[in-house]
């Protein structure tokens, strides 16, 4: 059985006994050495009913990962998501928000959520805020002092003006972003955010 590890939050509720939400694995590598760092675009603008249903019908126009194993960025248009699906299943995967919006919209084209092995980067910044929705950006800010290069309505434009060397080139900059947002976590072992008043708040993280 995989070992795990209490999360701080243990410590700021009353129960003697962990909740779900206080366990993490002991290491984000038990299962798989190679990571996939993943970002997609979708055909449409996200629904404001977020139900898998709706999810999986925006339909993909670009995705964009790092795979550590070859160190490479790759590219997949809307008929190659069978290979990224494939390394999504090889992989420990990684991204912004992935649990809540591209793994559901990937399901779509066949992915099974069930048994990925994922960290959610999104996740980790709501446990260590007490908040949540915390966009990207804020915490690219706080932890690189960059942020990311557009967003979701422009690659939808782009998607309808069939610009898809620019819109792959969009995506991988978010991947690299958050790439590097995972490794400051990972090497560092903390985060932060910064807001747009320019306030910032650290908080630690442990994924070894």
């Amino acid at each position: 059985m995989p070992s795990s590890k209490l999360r701080t939050s243990f410590w700021e509720h009353h129960h003697s006994v962990p909740l779900s939400k206080d366990l993490a694995p002991a290491s984000i590598f038990e299962r798989y050495k190679d990571y996939l760092v993943f970002d997609i675009e979708t055909k449409e603008l996200a629904p404001k009913d977020f139900s898998l249903e709706n999810l999986a019908r925006l339909g993909v126009s670009v995705a964009c990962a790092w795979d550590s194993r070859s160190q490479k960025m790759l590219t997949f248009f809307e008929e190659d998501m069978p290979k990224l699906i494939e390394l999504c299943y090889e992989r420990l995967v990684i991204g912004y928000n992935i649990r809540r919006f591209d793994l559901p919209v990937m399901t779509g084209y066949g992915l099974k959520m069930e048994g990925l092995e994922v960290l959610d980067l999104m996740d980790e910044v709501e446990r260590g805020l007490g908040r949540r929705f915390i966009k990207l950006e804020y915490v690219a800010q706080g932890c690189l002092g960059e942020g990311k290069s557009g967003d979701g309505k422009m690659a939808v434009e782009w998607y309808k003006q069939g610009k898809m060397k620019e819109l792959a080139e969009y995506c991988a900059v978010d991947v690299e972003v958050t790439r590097k947002v995972f490794r400051h976590g990972l090497d560092k072992r903390f985060l932060a955010v910064e807001w747009p008043d320019k306030t910032r708040k650290e908080f630690a993280v442990d994924w070894t």
